[in-house]
């Protein structure tokens, strides 16, 4: 209370510094406020306090709702980093794996793959073999036919017989 008269008294010396006490309705109309005051303080205290403490109340009820909140987004903020820290150990699993089973299967290939060239290796020794042989062969058919020609010139049996030997040796 003391504080609006003193606040009014100041008021009046600043907007008023030449108008005295005496020539004004200051201390009649500081009197009407104090009344007015006084009565709307009997009369609407009590409301005036209940719509504070209520509003006071919600406030806090919203604040202890919000602070649930918060704790509960941070548990599950919690929760969601350590599912991302075991889907991260289990998608490192996984590429180790996956990278084992492709040099496993990298390695059933070049073993494959080595088998096959082996195979075709052998096969074209085999094929390269048997060329020969028969290369060999038209040869030795080739000079048996010269010297069959060169035989029947001569039609010595003994002849023929040394032929085939010596070609056998």
């Amino acid at each position: 209370m003391r504080f609006l008269v003193i606040l009014s008294v100041c008021f009046s010396f600043a907007f008023c510094a030449e108008v005295s006490l005496s020539q004004s309705d200051f201390v009649e109309r500081l009197i009407n406020f104090i009344i007015f005051f006084a009565i709307l303080w009997y009369f609407g205290f009590e409301r005036i306090r209940g719509i504070f403490e209520k509003r006071t109340k919600e406030i806090a009820n919203s604040f202890d709702h919000f602070q649930e909140q918060s704790k509960l987004l941070e548990r599950e903020k919690e929760k969601a980093l350590e599912q991302l820290k075991q889907a991260q150990v289990k998608a490192d699993e996984i590429v180790s794996l996956a990278k084992r089973e492709a040099m496993f299967i990298a390695q059933q290939y070049k073993d494959r793959v080595d088998r096959d060239i082996q195979s075709i290796s052998n096969s074209f020794e085999q094929i390269l073999a048997q060329e020969e042989r028969q290369t060999l062969e038209e040869s030795v058919h080739k000079a048996l036919r010269q010297a069959s020609q060169n035989i029947s010139l001569q039609s010595d049996s003994d002849f023929y017989l040394r032929t085939l030997s010596k070609g056998m040796n």
